[in-house]
């Protein structure tokens, strides 16, 4: 360009062609957005706020944090404010590298990320290392709002060790289920409470249609059974990584 500084016509074309690449290399560039810093976080909410067509091309996020939870959520106010302005959203990620509640999160942020949840068009969520507490029945509450969602993946998840979940007639009943396609879950040590809820008949999520059924890292049986007496029938796929009994 430089060489060719004084060729007008030239950089004339250029920028005509530019111009008509830029909005369909778009769609490629924002359709998969990871968010891991709050210093990118607030730029992009920025773009998203002086560019707002880029909002409705988003359609994978990602939000990350190291082992750090600070690293992004310092700036929880323009996490909140972009996932208000993303509409079309398929798949959607909140993997930390720290444990943390829902209750963590602020009012504002909880409420963005229930609207996520909300999307017709979010079919799937992954949720790595957080912490639910069942008693306050957590997850049941959190997965009523999930209309489309067709896989979900719980990776290294936790709940309080010495509490047992809701008992059915305390978990308000969900009457159009979310039916998954494909669950992926994690039941370390500290993380069965989880797998005794998603056995309730009363679960805010439907397994009885999974194609695809990932369970890492348990060896209670009573709970894999559990999860296979509802699946079973329709299941395509199964792996099971049983961690291995002390002694």
């Amino acid at each position: 360009i430089i060489g060719d500084i004084y060729d007008d016509a030239g950089l004339q074309a250029c920028s005509l062609v530019c111009r008509s690449w830029s909005l369909p290399a778009n769609a490629e560039f924002f359709r998969c957005v990871t968010l891991d810093t709050d210093v990118k976080c607030s730029r992009f909410q920025a773009l998203l706020l002086e560019s707002p067509h880029i909002a409705c091309l988003v359609r994978d996020l990602e939000v990350v944090t190291d082992h750090d939870p600070e690293t992004i959520l310092d700036d929880e106010v323009s996490l909140t404010a972009a996932l208000l302005l993303l509409k079309h959203l398929e798949s959607f990620t909140l993997r930390l590298g720290w444990r943390m509640t829902w209750n963590d999160l602020s009012t504002n942020l909880r409420d963005a990320v229930i609207q996520v949840l909300k999307l017709p068009s979010l079919t799937s969520l992954e949720l790595e290392n957080w912490y639910f507490d069942l008693a306050d029945v957590d997850l049941h509450n959190l997965f009523m709002h999930v209309t489309a969602l067709k896989r979900l993946s719980l990776l290294a998840p936790s709940c309080p060790t010495d509490g047992e979940p809701s008992e059915d007639q305390f978990l308000m009943e969900v009457p159009n289920r979310p039916r998954l396609d494909e669950l992926i879950v994690g039941l370390e040590y500290g993380a069965f409470g989880i797998g005794e809820w998603l056995c309730r008949s009363r679960c805010s999520l439907d397994l009885s249609g999974l194609r695809a059924l990932h369970i890492m890292h348990t060896a209670n049986d009573h709970i894999i059974s559990g999860i296979l007496k509802i699946a079973g029938a329709s299941l395509e796929s199964f792996h099971l990584e049983v961690q291995e009994r002390d002694g």
